[in-house]
């Protein structure tokens, strides 16, 4: 049991680092993702902006031909 518990020890340590590293590089592809996502959104709300005024430049214009 104790051979099998100091083998497991370095072994968890050296697992430990390697993962903090993958998490680092976990993180900073979610923050790349998460800038994507923000542009997307600006856009599509960009979108959902321009749409709206020119809907309502056009009613707006419509009720004054009126």
């Amino acid at each position: 049991m104790n051979t099998t518990t100091t083998t497991k020890i370095p072994s968890f340590s050296s697992t430990s680092t390697s993962s903090s590293v993958d998490s680092y590089k976990v993180r900073m592809e979610d923050l790349k993702e998460r800038k994507e996502n923000v542009g997307t959104l600006r856009a599509g709300f960009d979108f959902v902006i321009i749409f709206s005024t020119i809907f309502c430049y056009r009613s707006i214009s419509g009720l004054l031909e009126e």
